[in-house]
C-alpha cells in the first residue's frame, strides 16, 4: 500500500510538472472585434503583465520567489481551451457572424511554456432585412403603436401596418432589446400577465441572400388588466407591537370603481396617513400601468425615511393572481429611526497638514410627511507657514431643511413621470474662513434648491434664490504685498480694497448633470456636467426701484443693519463646463480625462464678479503642484498677485491608474501617473493688464504639473496620496526651455477619493 501510494504522488508530481505555463494568449483573424475583447471572454489567460508591458510579468516573477508571494502560474487546460473555442463561437453568431469559424494552435514558447493562439474565420455579417410584428392587440388609443414605432430602433421604413424595412445588423442584443420593449409596452396599457417569453422572435434567412434575415415578432398579450384595491402598512422602527391605526379612502379623487386604498400605520412610525395615499402614482380602478407601479415603489424609496420592505400585486403578498380582472397592490413600508447624530473627524492638506471635526443632528420626519431637517457644525485648522499666524482656521455652522417633493412654483410638475423622484431644500450657513491673502469673517447664505433625479444617470438642479452677504478683509501679508507694489495706481488699489468691501449678492443657477460611472470607482464610463448662472438681480432691482430710482447706478445698496456702511453687488453671467471620461484599457489599467472650462462676466457698474464667485487654480482636486488657490492668473508670480481669482479657467487632466497589488493588507493598490494642465485669467473688463486672458498667448501662459501616486482602494473609499513637480511654470520668465522643471521639488498632496 504504502509502495502504491508513493507511485501515485510520482504521477500526479509528474503530471503537473508537465502542464506547461500559458505564457501568451493570441487572437488572429479578428477583424470585427478587438482582441482586448475577447480576451475577456476566454477562461484561458496568461498571467499579469505590469502597466501592459510585453513580458513584464511582476506578479509570476515574485511567486517564482516565494510561492506566498504574487501570482501562481497559470497553467495549460486543453479542456478549458475546447470550452473557449465555443464560447468565442457562441458570442460571434450573437453579433451577427453566423458562419464563423474558431480553431486553435497550442505552440511552444520555450521551456514548459507555450503560446496559445485562437484562429478565427469571421465570415460576413448578417443584416435583417424587414421586421414584422404579429398577434399585436388593438389598443383604444390608435397612436400607442405609431409612437412605438417612430421610437424603435430597429424599424426604419414601413412597408404595412405591422411590416417594416431595415438594415441593422443581426444581434441577440437588438433582438433582445426589441423583445423587452414590446412587454413593457403591453405592460403599461394593461396587460400585466405579460413575460418575456409572451414575445417570440422568429428568424428566416432569405433563401437568395444567406446574409438576410428577416424578423418576425409573434406576441402572445393575453388579457388586460386594472389596478384592484391598494393596501399600505407603515411600521415603526422597532419590532411591530405598537398600536395600528387604519384609514380608508375610497371614490375619486382618490380611486374609481368601487375600489379602495386601505391604510394602517403604527403610531410609532410617527408619520401622517397623508405620507401613505400622497405616493401613490396611479388611480385604483384604472387600467394597469406597470410603469406607475414601479414608479410608486421608487417614490417612497425617494422619501429616505422609510425601507420599502414588501411590495406585490397581491393583496397577501404573494405572487399575482391574474385569474380575476383587478390586481391589488400590496406595499409594506418600515420607518428608520427618526433622529440621529453623527460625528465626523478629517485630515486635510491645502498649504500645510490639517485636521477638521464636525457635528450633525438630522431629524427625518420632523413633521410626519418625510421632511428632513439637519443642523451641522464643523471646523478646521490647518498648519500655513506662509502666513505670520502660522495656522489657517474655518468655522461653519448651517441648518437645513428639506422635503421630498417639488415645493412652489413648481408644484405642479409632482406628477409627472419626469419629475417623481425630486427634491425641495432650504438652507442657511454662516461661515468664517481664513485664506493666505484674506479673511472672510461672515458669510452667510440662504438658499432654495429643487433637485430633480430624472433618470439613474440624468440629475438637475436649480438654485432658484441663493442671497449671500459676505465680509472679508484682507490679510496683514496682502496689505503689505499692496504697499510695496509700486506697479498700482490709485485706481487699481481702490479697485483691489473694495474687493474687500460688505457685498450683497443674489445668484439663479441651473445645473445638468449626466453620468454613467461608479462615483467612487470612477473606472469606466463618463461624468458630465453643466451649469449656468445669474447674479446681482435683486440688490440691482433694489437700487434701481427702492434705493435710487431715476438716478445713476452706484453698485451699492444701504446696510440692513443701522450703521452707515453700504453693501456692494456685482451683476454677472457665469457659465462652467465639465467633462470626464474614463477608459478601461485592460481588466487592471483605467485611463482617465478631465477637461473643464469656465467663464464669469461682469456686466453694469461693477467690472468685478463676487470674491465667492470666481474661479482660482491649484491643489489636490485641481491642478496639482501647486497648493489651492496658488496658481495664476496668467504668468503673474504669485507673490505679485494683488487681485485674488479670475474671470477665466481653462484645465485639463489626464491620470493612467494601474492595479499593483489585489487585496493586499485588505485593500488593492493601485500605482497613478498624472499630468495636468491649466490656468485662470482675468476677464476682459478687469483694470489689470498681467493675468487677462488673450487668445493669442494664452497657451504659452499653462501651468503642466506631472508626477506620479499611490491609491489605497476599500470598498467604498478612495485614499490616494500624490507627488506632484512642476514641469512648466508660466510666472518663471522665459521661453519654454526656461519654464521646463525649473522647480524639482515634489509637492505632496493627499485626499479622499479620485482626483477626477
Amino acid at each position: 500500500m504504502r509502495s502504491l501510494a508513493l507511485l501515485i504522488w510520482l504521477l500526479a508530481a509528474v503530471s503537473a510538472a508537465a502542464q506547461p505555463v500559458v505564457d501568451r494568449v493570441r487572437f488572429t483573424g479578428n477583424e470585427a472585434v478587438d482582441g482586448t475583447t475577447l480576451l475577456t471572454l476566454v477562461r484561458t489567460q496568461q498571467n499579469r503583465e505590469l502597466f501592459s508591458i510585453p513580458g513584464f510579468k511582476l506578479w509570476l516573477w515574485l511567486n517564482n520567489l516565494n510561492t506566498r508571494w504574487g501570482e501562481e502560474p497559470t497553467l495549460l487546460d486543453r479542456t478549458v481551451v475546447g470550452a473557449d473555442i465555443i464560447r468565442l463561437q457562441t458570442y460571434y453568431r450573437s453579433i451577427g457572424y453566423l458562419d464563423a469559424e474558431v480553431d486553435t494552435i497550442v505552440a511552444a514558447f520555450g521551456p514548459n511554456r507555450v503560446e496559445v493562439s485562437f484562429l478565427i474565420r469571421e465570415g460576413r455579417q448578417t443584416r435583417i432585412r424587414r421586421v414584422a410584428y404579429s398577434g399585436l392587440p388593438e389598443f383604444d388609443n390608435p397612436d400607442v403603436m405609431a409612437r412605438y414605432f417612430r421610437r424603435s430602433t430597429l424599424v426604419e421604413r414601413q412597408i404595412d401596418d405591422t411590416t417594416f424595412a431595415t438594415d441593422q445588423p443581426l444581434t441577440y442584443e437588438r433582438i433582445g432589446a426589441e423583445r423587452q420593449a414590446l412587454t413593457d409596452l403591453l405592460k403599461n396599457q394593461g396587460y400585466a400577465s405579460v413575460v418575456y417569453d409572451s414575445v417570440r422572435a422568429i428568424v428566416a434567412r432569405d433563401s437568395t441572400n444567406p446574409y438576410r434575415v428577416d424578423l418576425l415578432y409573434l406576441v402572445y398579450p393575453g388579457r388586460v388588466y386594472t389596478f384592484g384595491d391598494v393596501y399600505l402598512n407603515l411600521e415603526g422602527p422597532g419590532m411591530g407591537f405598537d398600536t395600528m391605526r387604519m384609514d380608508t379612502l375610497e371614490g375619486p379623487p382618490h380611486t374609481t370603481n368601487g375600489t379602495r386604498i386601505i391604510m394602517r400605520k403604527e403610531d410609532e412610525a410617527l408619520s401622517r396617513f397623508r405620507l401613505l395615499y400622497g405616493n401613490v402614482m396611479f388611480t385604483p380602478g384604472e387600467r394597469y400601468n406597470h410603469d406607475r407601479y414601479l414608479r410608486t415603489i421608487r417614490r417612497y424609496q425617494n422619501l429616505g425615511m422609510v425601507n420599502v420592505r414588501q411590495f406585490s400585486l397581491n393583496e397577501d403578498g404573494g405572487l399575482p393572481d391574474f385569474s380575476g380582472e383587478a390586481l391589488p397592490v400590496r406595499v409594506d413600508l418600515q420607518t428608520i429611526p427618526r433622529q440621529r447624530i453623527r460625528m465626523d473627524v478629517f485630515g486635510m492638506q491645502r498649504f500645510g497638514f490639517g485636521a477638521g471635526a464636525g457635528i450633525t443632528y438630522s431629524n427625518n420626519n420632523l413633521f410626519g410627511n418625510a421632511e428632513l431637517l439637519e443642523v451641522s457644525a464643523k471646523g478646521s485648522f490647518e498648519n500655513a507657514p506662509q502666513v505670520a499666524e502660522g495656522l489657517l482656521q474655518s468655522a461653519e455652522a448651517s441648518v437645513n431643511y428639506s422635503v421630498p417633493r417639488l415645493n412652489f412654483p413648481f408644484r405642479s410638475f409632482n406628477d409627472r413621470d419626469f419629475y417623481v423622484q425630486s427634491r425641495t431644500l432650504y438652507g442657511i450657513t454662516l461661515a468664517r474662513i481664513n485664506q493666505l491673502n484674506f479673511t472672510v469673517n461672515a458669510n452667510i447664505r440662504f438658499n432654495m434648491r429643487y433637485t430633480v433625479q430624472h433618470r439613474a444617470n440624468l440629475q438637475s438642479e436649480l438654485d432658484l434664490l441663493e442671497l449671500d452677504w459676505l465680509d472679508a478683509s484682507p490679510s496683514q501679508r496682502f496689505r503689505d504685498q499692496l504697499e510695496n507694489n509700486e506697479n498700482l495706481d490709485p485706481l487699481q488699489v481702490e479697485l483691489i480694497l473694495n474687493d474687500f468691501s460688505q457685498q450683497f449678492g443674489s445668484n439663479l443657477r441651473y445645473t445638468h448633470r449626466m453620468l454613467n460611472t461608479d462615483l467612487v470607482r470612477r473606472n469606466r464610463g463618463f461624468y458630465n456636467e453643466m451649469s449656468i448662472e445669474t447674479g446681482g438681480n435683486i440688490p440691482f432691482l433694489i437700487e434701481r426701484y427702492l434705493v435710487r430710482p431715476g438716478e445713476p447706478l452706484q453698485g451699492t445698496i444701504p446696510s440692513f443693519t443701522a450703521s452707515d456702511t453700504t453693501l456692494s453687488y456685482s451683476r454677472f453671467i457665469k457659465a462652467t463646463l465639465d467633462h470626464r471620461r474614463y477608459w478601461p484599457v485592460t481588466e487592471t489599467t483605467v485611463i482617465g480625462w478631465r477637461f473643464f472650462g469656465g467663464m464669469a462676466y461682469a456686466y453694469g457698474t461693477s467690472p468685478t464678479i463676487p470674491l465667492n464667485r470666481r474661479f482660482f487654480a491649484g491643489g489636490s482636486n485641481d491642478i496639482r503642484g501647486w497648493a489651492p488657490l496658488r496658481l495664476g492668473p496668467g504668468s503673474v508670480p504669485n507673490n505679485q498677485v494683488t487681485f485674488n481669482g479670475g474671470d477665466i479657467k481653462l484645465a485639463s487632466f489626464l491620470e493612467v491608474r494601474q492595479l499593483l497589488l489585489r487585496n493586499f493588507l485588505s485593500t488593492d493598490w493601485h500605482a497613478a501617473f498624472f499630468a495636468d494642465t491649466g490656468n485662470i485669467w482675468y476677464g476682459p473688463r478687469s483694470q489689470f493688464r498681467e493675468g487677462r486672458f488673450r487668445a493669442d498667448r494664452f497657451h504659452q501662459e499653462l501651468a503642466v504639473g506631472i508626477g506620479y501616486g499611490v491609491r489605497l482602494d476599500w470598498e467604498y473609499v478612495i485614499f490616494r496620496i500624490d507627488a506632484a513637480y512642476r514641469a512648466i511654470d508660466p510666472s518663471v520668465p522665459g521661453g519654454f526651455g526656461d519654464k521646463w522643471l525649473q522647480d524639482r521639488r515634489p509637492y505632496i498632496h493627499f485626499g479622499i477619493g479620485h482626483t477626477f
